[in-house]
């Protein structure tokens, strides 16, 4: 028979071997991001179309045709947006970036008296156009490069446009293996579960499937919402560079509860640059408060079904961890990887507290009490 220390042992050897294997993986991921991110973007593909997918097969749809016109429909969205949507917000990014310096300048010089009334000092002296003007041209550059042309871009790196085409070509076969084969490979998965466990192991990844389906979903629901009713609203208010600006705040507002907080800065600041007065001030701030208040009371509760119950600190820092490992991939893998580890650390917190040990620590008395009652027999006696 194992003793109860023989058998606590074994189990710290197991977590202490499954730690190693998990950060093991997770340095291989980090090391080969070049071959990991498509298979990852394959993979976010591939459980985003597969809903679809069944639904035609459903439908009586030949299986080759199921599979291939949502992967082809992908493709000419990318298409479009590379041809025609990029184009344009490059465009409109560089002529933000050349017009930001003076409409800048312009603002502080209108701070001047009371900055000079107040501090002494006038605060257009403090920040210098052409600083300003430098530093957003680096920043176009970085952002854009010789991609504001599409032509210039294949004839200034011919190498680069290969290797991207070889990467799209990677995640869009990926994605179709991932579809064709799901319940085969989920099976071959499930095969290697004991029969024991196998009841337990389905509960947590459907509770993961469900909780994947579900931030997917509601996060492309409330991106495109929020793109639309920010683009409409800033147009309606004739805020410059709208269509720019309504799209880049709608992927900061998917941030939960901060990301409204930094929209709404972003945009007031650059409508304020645009148009200054308390018109566009009340405006920018009507349009973000009532979209926020429309997503707490009806978009999510109801449309979306909640979001992944993770603290806002948690998400920053996940976000925050994962850009400095993947980049702009970790950045949009942060928050589901949380989730999911969300689930398995409540599992494994409720499979802890249903232990014997945690039981038999809750049924023991105190150390003080233990120690005592031995002796009352004798103090009895004594008396």
């Amino acid at each position: 028979m194992i003793s109860s220390g023989d058998r606590w042992q074994r189990l710290f050897y197991q977590v202490l071997l499954i730690s190693g294997a998990l950060a093991v993986c997770l340095w291989l991921v980090i090391r080969l991001k070049v071959v990991t991110a498509p298979m990852l973007v394959g993979f976010m593909l591939a459980f985003a179309l597969r809903p679809l997918v069944v639904w035609l097969r459903s439908h009586r749809v030949p299986a080759i045709v199921a599979l291939t016109v949502p992967l082809i429909a992908v493709i000419g969205f990318g298409v479009v947006a590379v041809i025609f949507v990029v184009p344009n917000l490059a465009g409109e990014l560089v002529t933000f970036s050349q017009k930001l310096p003076g409409r800048l300048h312009h603002a502080l010089i209108q701070a001047d008296p009371y900055w000079e009334s107040t501090f002494a000092v006038k605060l257009s002296s403090l920040i210098e156009p052409s600083a300003v003007r430098q530093t957003m041209q680096s920043i176009v550059r970085e952002l854009v490069g010789p991609a504001t042309s599409v032509l210039g871009w294949v004839l200034t790196s011919t190498r680069d446009l290969l290797m991207a085409l070889v990467y799209v070509l990677l995640v869009f076969v990926i994605a179709a293996f991932l579809i064709d084969d799901y319940d085969h490979i989920i099976e071959r998965i499930r095969e290697l579960v004991p029969p024991n466990r196998r009841e337990r192991f389905e509960d947590i990844t459907g509770r993961i499937d469900d909780t994947l389906k579900g931030f997917l979903r509601g996060e492309l629901l409330l991106f495109l919402l929020a793109s639309l009713v920010f683009t409409v609203g800033l147009l309606a208010l004739k805020v410059g560079f709208a269509a720019l600006l309504g799209p880049l705040v709608a992927v900061i507002y998917l941030v939960p509860y901060v990301g409204v907080l930094v929209g709404t800065v972003l945009a007031m600041a650059i409508a304020l640059l645009e148009a200054p007065g308390w018109g566009t001030f009340g405006g920018v701030l009507t349009l973000f408060v009532s979209f926020y208040t429309i997503d707490l009371l009806f978009i999510t509760p109801r449309l979306i079904g909640g979001r992944v119950g993770l603290r806002p600190l948690v998400v920053l820092l996940g976000i925050v961890a994962g850009g400095e490992l993947l980049g702009v991939m970790g950045v949009l893998l942060a928050i589901p990887s949380l989730a999911v580890g969300r689930i398995v650390l409540l599992e494994c917190l409720g499979w802890y507290r249903s232990s014997e040990f945690y039981k038999s620590a809750l049924e023991a008395p105190p150390e003080s009490q233990a120690s005592v009652e031995p002796d009352a027999p004798e103090r009895s006696a004594a008396l």
